[in-house]
């Protein structure tokens, strides 16, 4: 397998980390803002089932980028499978537990 260059292997971690600050931001907060039309510049607060549609796909990409960054460091796949997991696991314990306002 050849080695990634930086400019391929910057996407992956910046596409994670923002991921993940995204995904806790939208679960911390219990939904998120968005701008339905360019003009006026009005928003909508978003919470519910599409907030936690978000939530997953935040998370979901999260722990894809979490796999390709160990497949990238040439992680065993049961580290990465953990990364992966331990990845979505977090954010589930936190709502499972109650300690969080879910939307």
């Amino acid at each position: 397998m050849q080695d990634l260059t930086p400019v391929a292997r910057d996407p992956r971690c910046t596409l994670t980390a923002l991921g993940i600050f995204g995904g806790w931001l939208i679960l911390l907060e219990g939904g998120f803002h968005s701008r339905v039309q360019k003009r006026p510049y009005a928003t909508v607060w978003v919470d519910g089932p599409m907030a936690w549609t978000m939530i997953t796909i935040e998370f979901v990409m999260t722990a894809i980028g979490v796999a390709a960054i160990l497949q990238m460091h040439r992680a065993p796949v049961r580290w990465q499978w953990a990364g992966a997991a331990l990845t979505l696991a977090l954010p589930a314990l936190w709502v499972w537990s109650g300690l969080g306002s879910a939307p």
